[in-house]
């Protein structure tokens, strides 16, 4: 599939007004996996007792029947569990469907609502793509979310993250 076909989002920094800032990112280590665009970012939880740490994104209305995908190219650091997650544009849900990715392990495990369907593709050298997709089942607003699972944060402990993706499709 062409990555440009139906783009939402597509993005090597994390750190952008675009992506809600509930967790730290430091764009542009030298340790990307995709050539260009100047390599991957940390992203890490912030110093707080708080249980959710995450990055997410809101997009326009959502098409009922339509498909989403939101992925991510990842590799683990002090960390390796993320987790990835859509709404399903049904007005004022809160009902976000998700899958748990552990990216030294790759394994996934279900968590929150089910998605229509997930995977993770080992790419080389601890870097993996990891991938979720939802069908629309209203016209709300979309949302994507990359979230550590629920901890204290330390202000240093996190993934890198190359390359995250939300496209209709």
């Amino acid at each position: 599939k062409n990555p440009a076909n139906n783009l939402i989002d597509r993005t090597y920094d994390l750190s952008t007004t675009y992506w809600g800032n509930f967790a730290n990112f430091t764009p542009n280590s030298a340790d990307g996996w995709l050539s260009g665009a100047g390599g991957a970012g940390k992203m890490y939880m912030r110093a707080s007792p708080a249980t959710q740490h995450y990055k997410s994104r809101t997009f326009a209305a959502m098409s009922i029947g339509q498909t989403y995908l939101f992925g991510a190219i990842v590799h683990a650091v002090e960390l390796s569990a993320i987790r990835l997650y859509m709404n399903d544009g049904l007005t004022n849900s809160t009902v976000l469907r998700g899958r748990e990715f552990d990216i030294s392990a790759g394994t996934s495990s279900a968590y929150s609502g089910t998605p229509a369907g997930y995977g993770m593709v080992n790419l080389t050298g601890g870097w993996w793509y990891v991938w979720i997709y939802v069908t629309g089942a209203g016209t709300g607003t979309g949302i994507a979310l990359l979230r550590f699972p629920d901890a204290t944060g330390d202000n240093t402990s996190g993934i890198l993250v190359d390359h995250v993706q939300v496209e209709a499709g």
